[in-house]
């Protein structure tokens, strides 16, 4: 039985929540492939939407410092040593 004084309190989702999470299942049904586990497409977007955030956090510390984008700093990174640094 789980133990209810260290249950977590999840707040209920949103109407847009709910349709992205159809749209996903009815994506994942249609294409065949796994919803969850390696290479599914909840892996694919979790992964994508950490990215962002991460962008978007260093993007505000970076604008603070001087008003370069990681993209800026990425192509900069390219040129001087003519390589990819998108991690890609």
């Amino acid at each position: 039985m789980a133990d209810k004084k260290n249950a977590v309190s999840l707040p209920q989702p949103s109407a847009a929540e709910v349709e992205f999470a159809q749209q996903l299942v009815e994506r994942a049904k249609a294409d065949g492939v796994s919803l969850v586990g390696p290479g599914g497409l909840l892996a694919g977007i979790t992964r994508t939407a950490l990215e962002s955030a991460l962008d978007a956090e260093l993007d505000a510390h970076l604008d603070e410092a001087g008003g370069l984008t990681t993209g800026e700093i990425s192509a900069h990174l390219a040129d001087v040593y003519d390589a990819d640094v998108s991690g890609n």
